[in-house]
């Protein structure tokens, strides 16, 4: 029995070492299909220097790899084509790195490095693409440098009208200067919520212009189609796929109605995510509620103040406070060509919102009912602009019909803004 458990081990390892084997070997038997980088009497040399500080950055990763193909000389490389050979080395104390025997050719050059975010050739700026590098045969090339940037942070707290620090507000950051749209403002990653110290943070943030502030949106809808499209979705033979009549919804508009929410006669309201504590009524009808705020102390983001985020920065003290508000309530009636416009969406923006970032951060938002009617709680007072917008009624290069008006509150809580039809 001995001699039999012995062996029997070895065998199975013979076994294993075997089929083992076969994979490696196939492997090393597989020729290689990206020809190398083409050898020469050339260099390149340079240095990874940080943005900021105008410092070497020292343990850079460095690739070079062939620069895109059509590229005017010294023009924008990007990256190396899908599937070119590279060859990498990593930069010295004091930040150098080189790349000899080249032969003549474009090459395209980036970097790499812990907290730096990555970059290339004459990048003037993280959002830019990297330029190609033209080398000439036998050529000497020094001077290849590529500035790097950190990430940077901003962060602040947020308090209440008494100054005390307001747990779980759900802060917004926006950034400018990203392409093909740099002068709109475009939302970064999530919201982050307040501590219970009231302090927010974003982190791992580019160099670029920022616009922090709390956004509040209420959205009602038809309980009607609330009903209607749960029990489409129900009806689906496939429960993954939205219903059909989603599809002419979106052209409307309107986001899938759903029917959570707090149901107020025969619409559904459904709070904003950043609400921090139930509306509070006020006596008279109305409800106060927490009002947008943008720092500093702005109420649209035409009036934000942008915070420029330098390489590695750490801005604090980019505080918020928020303040309990009045609202009333916004109703009308939308008709189209035809007559009454149903399932349209309806969005009301502070001026300037809506063209200054990408979603446009409206305050309130409705859908109408089979009447053409439509009704927004949580308004508060203030000029705004009243959008809707449908594809098959508005027959326009600019498929948009809009209208503003002034929502007053003096003793009243319903601003009715009539009849508005798609121009």
């Amino acid at each position: 029995m001995p001699e039999r458990q012995s062996v029997r081990p070895v065998l199975v390892v013979l076994v294993m070492c075997v089929l083992a084997a076969a994979p490696i070997a196939r492997y090393q038997a597989t020729p290689q299909t990206n020809p190398p980088i083409p050898k020469g009497r050339g260099f390149i040399l340079g240095r990874t220097i940080d943005a900021g500080t105008s410092q070497p950055i020292a343990g850079a990763m460095v690739t070079l790899g062939p620069g895109q193909p059509g590229v005017p000389p010294g023009g924008r490389a990007g990256a190396s084509p899908a599937g070119a050979s590279t060859h990498s080395v990593v930069t010295n104390a004091d930040g150098y790195f080189l790349f000899s025997d080249l032969a003549g050719g474009r090459y395209a050059i980036k970097a790499a490095a812990f907290g730096y975010i990555d970059a290339g050739y004459l990048q003037s700026k993280p959002t830019d693409p990297p330029h190609a590098l033209d080398l000439a045969d036998d050529e000497k090339h020094g001077g290849a440098d590529i500035r790097m940037w950190k990430y940077g942070a901003i962060g602040g707290t947020v308090t209440d009208e008494a100054g005390v620090p307001v747990v779980g507000a759900a802060v917004r950051l926006l950034r400018r200067g990203v392409p093909p749209r740099p002068g709109v403002l475009v939302p970064v990653a999530g919201a982050a919520r307040t501590d219970d110290r009231g302090q927010y943070r974003f982190g791992g943030l580019e160099p670029a212009d920022y616009v922090v502030g709390i956004f509040t949106m209420w959205s009602t809808i038809p309980a009607a189609l609330a009903d209607a499209y749960a029990a489409a979705a129900a009806a689906a033979p496939d429960p993954a796929r939205a219903p059909a009549m989603s599809g002419e919804l979106r052209n409307n508009g309107v986001v899938s109605p759903s029917g959570t929410g707090v149901r107020v006669g025969d619409l559904i309201l459904q709070l904003p995510n950043s609400l921090i504590a139930p509306p509070q009524p006020v006596g008279d009808g109305r409800v106060a509620a927490y009002a947008a705020t943008i720092f500093r102390d702005a109420t649209s983001l035409v009036e934000a103040t942008p915070i420029a985020l330098g390489s590695g920065e750490e801005r604090t003290g980019v505080d918020l406070s928020m303040r309990l508000v009045p609202t009333v309530r916004v109703s009308g009636v939308l008709l189209g060509p035809d007559g009454p416009a149903k399932n349209i969406g309806v969005n009301l923006y502070v001026p300037g919102n809506e063209r200054a970032s990408v979603d446009g951060l409206p305050t309130a938002t409705a859908v109408t009912d089979t009447a053409g009617a439509f009704t927004m709680f949580g308004v508060p007072p203030g000029s705004y602009i009243l959008k809707a917008a449908r594809s098959m009624i508005v027959r326009t290069a600019a498929p948009r019909s809009a209208c503003s008006t002034e929502i007053g509150w003096a003793g009243q809580h319903r601003a009715d803004v009539g009849h508005h039809r798609p121009e």
